[in-house]
């Protein structure tokens, strides 16, 4: 059982930005690692460095490019110097180096580590769980997107012109769209998967959600969905919030336990 006021009222320690008290759902969800003893190694892709940041602010063994940004930018460049588009493809590689260092570093089993993330983080934690599928014992993904089609379909049209910028014309780069959309590849995954959602998100529409459960179930995956009716891309109702985190950290410590009953049986 989830105690919420002890998990409410622990400190978080960002290593970004120094100590901060926190309340709202997200800093709560990482004080989980002091309340409950969870090791928690937190990807910075959209802060002002240009690095991984481990537990101690100790760097990781390979440092992202991928973002270079300040509050509230979104810039990035767009190639490597041999034409390959980056965007969307190295910070999935920069999130399974952060899983394999905490590994080396002997803060974390390899058989049971998970993996969670909301809106750009959702769509990381789905590309993880595809790309690198052995890694992970579990998987939440809050608001996310998985299929690039139809989530640039679906969108406003301020964010299909983000789309177009950071993976080109979705029919003249068709190939990219494709194999940047964890969509297509669920067949890969290999543990249990959450996805939370907001039925009126412009961002990262619902129906990218419940697509995705629903070829998880065609599929034989174990999956769970929770969508909230009256909520957007950022939940707003306080009782959505918190009802929300203590899912998602239910469902991660749920699968954890399991996974760790399974190894010491032998299985």
């Amino acid at each position: 059982m989830i105690d919420l006021e002890r998990l409410l009222r622990v400190p978080y320690v960002d290593p970004e930005n120094g100590y901060d008290i926190s309340f709202d759902g997200e800093r709560a969800a990482f004080s989980w690692n002091l309340s409950w003893q969870w090791e928690i190694y937190e990807v910075n892709l959209r802060g002002a460095r240009d690095r991984l940041t481990a537990p101690g602010g100790v760097p990781a063994a390979r440092a992202p490019r991928l973002v270079s940004s300040g509050p509230g930018a979104k810039t990035a460049p767009l190639y490597s110097p041999d034409g390959t588009r980056l965007v969307y493809g190295v910070d999935t590689d920069d999130v399974a180096a952060g899983a394999q260092y905490m590994v080396r570093a002997g803060l974390a089993d390899s058989k049971h580590i998970a993996l969670t993330g909301r809106s750009h983080g959702g769509y990381l934690t789905m590309t993880c769980m595809t790309r690198y599928p052995e890694l992970w014992a579990a998987g939440s993904a809050v608001v996310p997107f998985l299929n690039w089609f139809t989530a640039h379909a679906n969108a406003r049209a301020d964010l299909q012109h983000w789309d177009i910028e950071n993976l080109g014309d979705p029919v003249e780069n068709h190939d990219l769209w494709h194999e940047r959309s964890p969509f297509f590849f669920l067949d890969r995954v290999r543990a249990p998967v959450q996805l939370i959602c907001g039925a009126n998100d412009p961002r990262c529409p619902a129906c990218e959600s419940v697509q995705a459960r629903d070829k998880l179930q065609t599929l034989g995956k174990e999956v769970e969905l929770v969508l909230y009716h009256d909520e957007g891309h950022g939940f707003l109702k306080i009782e959505n919030v918190i009802n929300a985190e203590v899912r998602r950290l239910a469902f991660l410590a749920r699968a954890l336990e399991e996974k760790c009953v399974a190894s010491n049986s032998g299985g």
